[in-house]
């Protein structure tokens, strides 16, 4: 279309008509040679300087290409798709303010805001390659990928280390790869130290109670992915409290997963999960199971998300043998740049009725940014549980109802090092006296990305 104007615009003009239809077959050899000569008798041409790069950067001699169209542009030839053509030809030639200069003025056109993206983080202003990049990052389409792994690159040279690697895991290209900064392996190690004011026993178990003692604990938690066709991901997560062996937790949970593109909206994942869990030092359970979901990006800054989840459970200790079971999940979310809210119905399905436990669970997530190096999240849950049938002990149904907050605060010491700070404060009402409780939890700690 746009040879077509100037084909039109130059219609009057013989040599300029010659050098058009030479560009139109394809023959860009003769459109240069053309282009060249007008150039020489009149370099006021706008659209001959014009033709003359366009001609060096259709056969990709980009760095011979930005002169001419610098010229052209400069004579008055500023038509936005001449300008991303000025911008494009800087862009591959690797003169990036050239092409920052011209994409600036290049609108709806998403190889334009990612080329200037990609400039303005070769130029290291990286702030700014975050800004132009984000949106295109955020939608579902072909410059995703790319944009996702070079705002990533740019928030790595801004120490956000952990977002970083969330947008350098999530690219999906296998043409990236093997990019810089595109790790096929990914590791995070978080190590916390803090205080539990009413240590929960058996945790995701119908069990869970509390206990009257506080204590001090260590926890350690590693967690290892492989990016490849599919997601394999290993955690190790080892929590240590002072004084109270019995509640020590050790556990593996491995997950294999795989995502697919079901149009340029919509995606579906797939996993399998593997756990064990250890308690006091002694085997408690293992469970495994599968969890499908589907992921839609219904806006440039807003996703929703809903999925079901599965899992078999088999406790390894016959004292526990009537909670053999199953759990199961079903959830919808939505999320956007800053915030996400979702709703989950869990299903704990055990031997005895009197266990089974059905919980409708909803809750929210803010983050805020404050600095570019400081990051402050506020979660919040309201959860009501109930279970199947009456207690045979005391013949009564146990019910419960939990309100709960956390804050955390994360601060980017750079070189992947990020400080946490965490508070946490939940209340527990149940219908069964024995399990309520009011559990406050302080922790500091370091987690580190590689």
């Amino acid at each position: 279309m746009l040879l077509a104007l100037l084909l039109l615009a130059g219609a009057q003009d013989a040599e300029l008509r010659a050098i058009a239809e030479a560009v139109g077959r394809k023959d860009y050899a003769t459109a240069e040679a053309l282009s060249l000569a007008r150039v020489e008798r009149d370099p006021a041409s706008a659209l001959a300087w014009f033709y003359l790069g366009h001609a060096r950067a259709a056969v990709e001699r980009f760095a011979e290409a930005v002169d001419p169209l610098q010229k052209a542009v400069e004579l008055g030839l500023t038509d936005p798709k001449v300008r991303f053509q000025l911008g494009h030809a800087a862009h591959r030639a690797g003169r990036h303010d050239v092409a920052v200069s011209a994409l600036r003025a290049v609108t709806g056109r998403d190889e334009a805001s990612y080329e200037l993206g990609v400039s303005l983080f070769e130029l290291k202003r990286y702030e700014e390659a975050v800004d132009v990049l984000g949106p295109l990052a955020a939608r579902e389409g072909s410059w995703r990928s790319l944009a996702r792994y070079h705002r990533g690159l740019a928030l790595r040279a801004l120490g956000r280390e952990a977002e970083a690697v969330e947008d350098l895991r999530a690219v999906d290209d296998p043409r990236l790869r093997e990019l810089p900064g595109a790790k096929a392996w990914g590791v995070e190690a978080l190590a916390k130290a803090g205080y539990d004011s009413n240590v929960l026993l058996l945790p995701e178990t119908s069990l869970a109670r509390g206990s009257e003692e506080g204590a001090a604990f260590l926890q350690t938690f590693l967690t290892a992915d492989w990016e490849g066709p599919v997601v394999v991901r290993g955690s190790v997560l080892d929590i240590r409290y002072d004084d109270l062996a019995e509640a020590d937790i050790d556990a593996f949970l491995g997950e294999v997963a795989g995502r697919a593109a079901l149009s340029s909206a919509l995606a579906g994942r797939l996993s399998l999960h593997a756990d064990a869990v250890r308690l006091g030092h002694d085997p408690l359970f293992r469970r495994g199971g599968a969890e499908a979901a589907l992921e839609w990006a219904a806006a440039p800054a807003l996703a929703l998300e809903t999925g079901l989840l599965w899992k078999a459970k088999d406790f390894r200790s016959s004292a526990f043998d009537d909670l053999d079971g199953s759990e199961a999940e079903a959830w919808a979310r939505a999320a956007g740049e800053a915030w996400r809210a979702g709703y989950r119905l869990l299903r704990d399905d055990a031997r005895e009725n009197f266990l089974d436990v059905l919980t409708h669970r909803l809750e929210a997530l803010v983050s805020l940014r404050p600095a570019a190096d400081l990051e402050l999240r506020f979660e919040g849950w309201l959860s009501a549980g109930a279970y199947g049938a009456p207690d045979p002990s005391t013949s009564r149904t146990r019910r419960d109802r939990r309100l709960g907050g956390r804050a955390e605060a994360l601060w980017s010491a750079g070189g992947g090092l990020r400080l946490v700070a965490e508070a946490e404060l939940e209340r527990c009402d149940s219908s069964a006296s024995d399990f309520d409780y009011t559990r406050a939890v302080g922790s500091l700690g370091a987690l580190f990305a590689f």
